[in-house]
């Protein structure tokens, strides 16, 4: 019986390791994107810059390009949000499993059943 109750706490020990892994993984991938981030508004500035320099002929490709990096910007937004969200129920999942099961079966199973007396 012992052995039986300590195995799933090894499972639960594992899965948490395993969530705290892939919370690394998308805390570093945030991390990323957001460095991208950082990196794309600099080339959007750059590409402004030179937009306004630009002889009449260069500017409608240059104009182009630029709003091509506005747009990439864009979408790595929404990834970083997607992203946060991954991260935000990687951090449920393993809350949920960091919880004493009493706890996540509320306080009736602490205490048993309760009876009425009439």
């Amino acid at each position: 019986v012992a052995a039986a109750a300590a195995a799933p706490a090894v499972t639960d020990a594992e899965k948490i390791e395993k969530i705290e892994a892939e919370i690394a993984r998308v805390n570093a991938k945030i991390k990323d994107v957001e460095e991208e981030i950082a990196k794309q508004k600099e080339n959007i500035e750059a590409k402004g810059a030179e937009l306004k320099n630009a002889p009449e002929e260069s500017r409608a490709a240059l104009q182009a390009q630029k709003e091509q990096m506005e747009d990439d910007l864009r979408d790595m937004r929404k990834l970083l949000v997607e992203k946060e969200n991954q991260l935000t129920e990687k951090e449920k999942q393993h809350t949920i499993l960091l919880t004493p099961a009493a706890a996540q079966a509320g306080p009736s199973a602490a205490w048993g059943p309760i009876t009425l007396r009439g």
